[in-house]
């Protein structure tokens, strides 16, 4: 995982709602020869050895979809735990051992570091007149980092995911989760760090809340759980 600002999903110039690919049926088969030039190598420090942090933040009353129940929210929340036990080792994630960083080369290994519901409120509306901002996400993460007992560090990943309907920005003036007057973009998701640890942590937006399929859901659900299984694509790109 390298350290940018990086959003999962981008604007459908239709629809008005960030968009996601639709996976292709041909899939297993092998791709043509790519002739195009590789992804650029770094020069930074690379995260060897993640352990994801699972910061359900779920003020009382609030659900992750539309079912609104807590049996949904359950459902929600043991899919992407599982999610996130069973990441590593696969071949997917792989993939990261072609990228050493400054620190070393990524082990294909992810360890699970535990889940937390916080049902703190939420210190906006999280309307989009008065959306949640990255200052509020950055703050969940640090009360997550006190949560688990962790000195934050490149390894550790603070995945924070909000409610349904709840909307956010990355500051009062920039792109947000939704389509704003003036901005031409918008995302589903996004990584980045802070502070000298550093503290690396990711807004999860509820995929749900965009439609399915469109939005920020290509549709499939192979779990059975449509917004569970949209928010696993957007976990597992801010992870990797």
């Amino acid at each position: 995982m390298a350290l940018r600002a990086e959003s999962s999903g981008t604007p459908s110039a239709a629809g008005a709602t960030p968009q996601r690919a639709a996976l292709a049926s041909n899939a297993s088969q092998t791709p043509p020869a790519n002739t195009a030039n590789n992804l650029i190598q770094g020069t930074g420090p690379s995260i060897l050895n993640p352990v994801i942090y699972n910061v359900f933040w779920l003020p009382s009353g609030m659900h992750y979809e539309s079912a609104a129940t807590a049996a949904s929210d359950t459902s929600y929340e043991n899919l992407l735990n599982r999610w996130a036990g069973d990441l590593g080792g696969t071949d997917y994630y792989n993939i990261v051992t072609q990228y050493p960083g400054s620190n070393g080369t990524p082990a294909n290994a992810v360890s699970f570091g535990g889940s937390w519901v916080d049902t703190t409120a939420y210190p906006h509306a999280g309307s989009q007149a008065d959306p949640l901002l990255d200052a509020n996400i950055q703050s969940e993460a640090t009360s997550a980092a006190s949560h688990f007992g962790v000195t934050p560090n490149l390894n550790d990943i603070f995945l924070v995911y909000t409610a349904f309907n709840i909307f956010q920005c990355q500051t009062s003036t920039s792109d947000c989760n939704f389509f704003k007057m003036g901005h031409t973009n918008a995302y589903c998701a996004y990584h980045f760090e802070f502070g000298g640890g550093p503290t690396v942590y990711a807004f999860m937006g509820s995929d749900a809340m965009f439609g399915d399929p469109g939005g920020c859901s290509n549709g499939v659900a192979p779990n059975g759980d449509a917004a569970a299984d949209a928010e696993i694509s957007s976990a597992t790109h801010e992870t990797i």
